[in-house]
């Protein structure tokens, strides 16, 4: 159902791993072989939860991590 709501699986899964894991931060690699999920799909599903706000991103040791922006309004 909430696949139907967010129009894709791959973000419905993110958006879950990130709400039962807020305090956490996740690389791509490591986020496609938790969530059994293509790269591409996570790379593109990351770059629109980013720009929607709900995660933000940094960059540490040559890898982009993702985590949950605290700031968004509906966090």
């Amino acid at each position: 159902m909430l696949e139907q709501i967010f129009g894709s699986v791959a973000r419905t899964k993110i958006l879950k791993f990130f709400c039962i894991n807020p305090e956490d931060k996740f690389f791509v690699r490591e986020l496609a072989r938790r969530l059994n999920l293509q790269l591409n799909s996570i790379r593109r599903e990351l770059i629109n939860l980013e720009e929607f706000g709900f995660l933000a991103s940094v960059e540490e040791n040559g890898k982009k991590y993702y985590y949950t922006n605290h700031n968004f309004s509906l966090f």
